[in-house]
């Protein structure tokens, strides 16, 4: 059924062309189809009382659709991706005229696929990535994971904190130090926020990282 959902999760459908496209009895597709519609007290997703599906006029619902399309374009794109690395390498090792995909870069291409956080400042994120091929230090899978860590712990920072390492010419990010306030004034006048007549620098602060 999720194979036949449309992008709302609905299936067109009846029992007998459900039993055709399975390749089952109408028995066994009715029992299915009692199953699903059932509730189910051992089920992971307590939702709906663990039910997979819900009757409509026409055919049928698929619940969960959402988070199962999730999960499969999510292997999809790890297939495509291992796939064309894979293809990558071929031609590279062809075409010796060509600069190389360094194994660093692909394993890191595959080990961090999906591999971020809410918030991500992510043309920042590009930026530093950017930085590190052209001084032509691609990271690790573990690099990538720890500077990723960084920006993580400093949400509202992240720009500032990545524009630092590209001015400097370092290879990775640096928290923040105590010359913080320099961080702040910059995010402020990104924000386009000015400090108000009578504020505190700590108001200040606390305005700016809260807007």
């Amino acid at each position: 059924m999720l194979a036949m959902a449309d992008k709302n999760g609905r299936v067109w459908a009846s029992i007998p062309g459900l039993a055709n496209r399975a390749r089952v009895t109408l028995e066994q597709t009715e029992e299915a189809l009692e199953r699903f519609l059932s509730p189910d007290p051992y089920s992971r997703t307590p939702d709906h009382e663990g039910r997979r599906i819900e009757a409509i006029d026409g055919g049928w619902v698929l619940i969960n659709h959402a988070k199962y399309r999730a999960i499969r374009d999510t292997e999809a794109r790890k297939a495509y991706k291992a796939a064309w690395i894979k293809e990558k390498r071929k031609v590279d090792k062809v075409d010796s005229s060509r600069p190389q995909y360094t194994k660093a870069e692909a394993d890191t291409e595959a080990d961090t696929e999906n591999i971020c956080f809410k918030g991500l400042d992510q043309k920042a994120w590009d930026d530093f990535l950017q930085h590190r091929k052209e001084i032509k230090k691609p990271l690790t899978p573990l690099a990538y994971k720890k500077n990723l860590n960084i920006l993580e712990k400093y949400p509202n920072q992240q720009r500032a904190i990545v524009d630092k390492t590209i001015t400097n010419g370092w290879r990775g990010l640096f928290a923040p130090t105590k010359s913080a306030p320099l961080d702040i004034e910059q995010l402020a006048k990104e924000k386009n926020l000015s400090a108000r007549p009578g504020e505190s620098w700590d108001e200040f602060t606390k305005r700016v990282l809260r807007e």
